[in-house]
């Protein structure tokens, strides 16, 4: 597993907001990278979190699940 790379959002910089919370949806494949990603919620909203958020699990790895000792995505 890799954590991913977070840079904080210009747009939230600008607007002197200090920090955001963003919950995301992926689907983890079984070579551990992370797909189909989208926004379930961003606070505050327009700031840029949710975008950083997305590129940030470019680089992200995960331990995917196993059925029998197989990486399998879900």
């Amino acid at each position: 597993a890799r954590q991913p790379r977070l840079e904080f959002p210009e747009r939230a910089a600008e607007r002197g907001v200090e920090s955001g919370r963003v919950t995301l949806s992926c689907t983890v494949n079984p070579n551990g990278s992370a797909t189909n990603c989208s926004i379930v919620s961003e606070e505050p909203s327009g700031a840029g979190f949710g975008q950083a958020a997305l590129r940030a699990m470019r680089s992200a790895r995960f331990s995917p699940g196993t059925v029998d000792g197989v990486a399998t995505g879900g």
